[in-house]
């Protein structure tokens, strides 16, 4: 067979397994592919990663991406800094995302359209990567089946947008796999190119690479070491020489978060990780919304199905198992013969990220079935002391989906082991029986009803809005209620319908809804919900708001009426526009009397406390107050006031955080770090500290 009739057979089978993955996926998520148009949410998670999306094409087109500060001092939340930090950056899936929207300016298509891509892209890696190892183009199938639809995915889909982006994870492992096995200059780029992609799609799963890899490579560590090749570490290092030219583009995007996290003393406690970490009971609860099994959700963790928290399930379907434990079966008889057509090192490597994966699911502490405390202190426990990834690792559940990675390996094994031995159906048969049971298991029962009227309203309002591009505008009602032990009620998350506006207008919002919040901003939005009256409306225009957009259709009738009859000649006073649900009020009309405040001069020192973590100093909490009639307002950077501290004969440089603005005569506390700390079991000490700048 010459070269030419190869390639055409190679184009063949590329085009099928296309087709297949495209087939799998309409099935998997009907109706979603048919209500692809329409389909959009305007409130949770689903429209803020297609707002980012939308952002980072606008920041493409604009050249605005090539400005570091800029690019992450987005179009919401609005003087804060960095708020892209506050979630995923999506990077890439923007780069996938864009020739979409640019081509049919629909955002809810686009950002549909994206999301059944994902599911595409991971069928097509992961067949790739199975068939490399496994080399049975229908049992490839199936392994990549097992890999992009299953349990965890569909649970997650679509809110969770970001997380669909698992396409990168087979390969970064299996270009592992090749470069270590045998360093050369072809896998040691493709190595670094595929470690980078993924860092630049989902942050978790580059945390859950760079946890994992050092389990991956071990085997191929320890076999170098007792043959005392030294020759082949030399390799490593020279044959690496691409990550030299790709990891600056993954620290541009990384290093603001670091900074970030720094600045504002942001990590993911101990408590929190627990809540979301994973209990035995999950392995047994299928997803409550399955077709086959969700009346079996309930009564694995004796909870009504009501209470199962969304993606909580960690259920691995029945066929998937069988076809692993067929997988294990054929992988330990043919290690034991001894045939040569298994790797030691392909096994352990493999193994370690499955037993890796499954362990770090369960968090910090072992919850048993399904408690909500333990004191059984797991690995993830003492990796989240000794090193930084885990800092900001929400929910350790989801460390599944790299779990899915060696365990859809081996249920390909399984496959061919059982398709192998079977004669009395044809292959093909088989396989599709195989991948319709597969389409069966994972199907959710989800009507996909949700519209987003804000969208469908500025459709009908075609250029009315223009005059509110790149304008700082302010939109009432908030939903941030602030209620005892300052919580926020759960329709904080309808903040997000004001993103949806965002990509009509493309104006600068003090609104917005993200993974993180900082408190200061829902202080001041819950104060503005209270009441927008004529203090508030000059609060908005000290912080800089050029517009206020009222949206009667989403106030009750009675507190709009009650609104009205309060506030009727302050808001007709900035009136520019009086539509049947929306109002603007330009500030510019309101001629208020607005003093700035010298932040050195107008503020009094009124005591300072140091806080020590496990006998070191840790942070500082500083009472102030504003003595002067006037307005401190901390846009962007100047939210972090510079500061020398010197304690215990040591001088620390920090930055005390300011809030986002501080009334005349007001009194506040404002804190600053001296290092990076996190939580323990032991108290929190006072120690006495001297400022050598304020």
């Amino acid at each position: 067979m010459d070269f030419k009739s190869k390639d055409w057979i190679r184009w063949i089978e590329l085009f099928s397994v296309l087709l297949v993955g495209i087939g799998m996926t309409v099935l998997v998520t009907w109706p979603f592919a048919r209500k692809i148009g329409v389909y959009y949410q305007d409130y949770a998670d689903y429209p803020l990663n297609g707002w980012i999306l939308w952002y980072d094409q606008m920041a493409i087109k604009t050249g605005r991406i090539f400005h570091q500060k800029k690019y992450f001092n987005t179009t919401q939340m609005y003087p804060l800094p960095d708020t892209l930090c506050y979630s995923e950056n999506m990077f890439f899936p923007s780069l996938l995302f864009s020739p979409i929207y640019w081509i049919t300016h629909d955002l809810i298509f686009s950002v549909n359209f994206f999301a059944l891509l994902t599911f595409v892209f991971s069928f097509l890696s992961a067949y790739y990567c199975i068939n490399y190892f496994v080399k049975d183009w229908r049992a490839s199938l199936v392994g990549a089946a097992v890999y992009a639809f299953n349990p965890i995915t569909l649970s997650n889909f679509p809110s969770e947008l970001q997380l669909m982006n698992k396409y990168f994870l087979p390969l970064v492992f299996l270009s592992a796999y090749r470069y270590f096995k045998e360093p050369n200059w072809k896998d040691g780029f493709y190595f670094w190119l595929f470690f980078v992609l993924n860092g630049l799609s989902v942050i978790y799963f580059e945390v859950f690479t760079v946890v994992l890899l050092p389990f991956f490579l071990l085997p191929f560590l320890i076999q170098r070491v007792l043959e005392k090749d030294w020759v082949y570490f030399w390799k490593i290092v020279k044959y690496g020489w691409a990550g030299l030219f790709l990891l600056p583009f993954l620290f541009y995007f990384y290093l603001p978060y670091l900074r970030f996290s720094r600045k504002e003393g942001i990590i993911r406690h101990l408590n929190t990780q627990r809540r979301y970490s994973g209990r035995v009971g999950q392995w047994f609860c299928p997803e409550r919304k399955n077709l086959l099994y969700g009346p079996l959700a309930g009564k694995f963790l004796s909870l009504p199905p009501h209470e199962i928290p969304f993606g909580y399930s960690l259920f691995l379907n029945f066929l998937p198992m069988i076809l692993f434990l067929f997988g294990f079966y054929f992988l330990f008889r043919e290690l034991k013969k001894n045939t040569e057509k298994i790797e030691y090192l392909f096994c352990w490597s493999y193994l370690m990220i499955l037993l890796g994966s499954f362990v770090l699911s369960f968090g910090p502490f072992f919850l048993g079935w399904n408690r909500d405390y333990g004191r059984v202190k797991l690995p993830f426990y003492y990796l989240y002391k000794l090193t930084p990834f885990f800092n900001g690792i929400h929910s350790p559940i989801r460390f599944q989906f790299a779990f899915y990675v060696p365990f859809a390996l081996a249920a390909a094994y399984g496959a061919s082991f059982i398709l192998n031995r079977i004669k009395t159906i044809k292959p093909g048969f088989a396989v599709g029986l195989l991948l319709v049971f597969v389409v069966l298991e994972n199907y959710t029962v989800r009507q996909y009803q949700a519209r987003s009227f804000i969208l469908q309203y500025l459709s009908t309002k075609k250029g009315r809005f223009q005059f509110l591009k790149d304008q700082v505008t302010f939109h009432y009602p908030t939903f941030v209620t602030m209620v005892k032990h300052y919580r926020v009620k759960k329709f904080l998350e309808f903040e997000s319908l004001y993103l949806n506006w965002d990509t009509v207008t493309d104006e600068i919002m003090m609104n917005g809804y993200s993974g993180f919040i900082p408190n200061d901003w829902l202080n001041f939005m819950a104060n503005a919900q209270r009441d927008l009256n004529r203090e508030m409306l000059k609060e908005l225009k000290a912080v800089g708001v050029n517009f206020v957009i009222i949206h009667k259709n989403l106030i009750p009738h009675e507190e709009l009426q009650f609104l009205y009859q309060k506030h009727f000649r302050l808001y007709r006073q900035g009136l520019i526009y009086h539509g049947k649900n929306t109002l603007v009020l330009s500030l510019k009309k309101y001629h208020f009397k607005i003093n700035f405040c010298n932040f050195q001069k107008d503020f009094a020192n009124k005591g300072v406390r140091l806080y020590a973590v496990n006998g070191q100093p840790a942070y500082i909490v500083s009472d102030l107050k504003n003595e002067d009639n006037c307005y401190l307002v901390s846009k962007f950077e100047n939210r972090y006031y510079p500061l020398t501290v010197r304690t215990g004969g040591r001088t620390y440089h920090t930055h005390l955080v300011l809030p986002l603005i501080v009334l005349p005569y007001q009194k506040i506390q404002v804190y600053a770090f001296l290092r990076n700390f996190k939580l323990s079991s032991n108290p929190i000490e006072k120690f006495k500290v001297n400022f050598s700048s304020f």
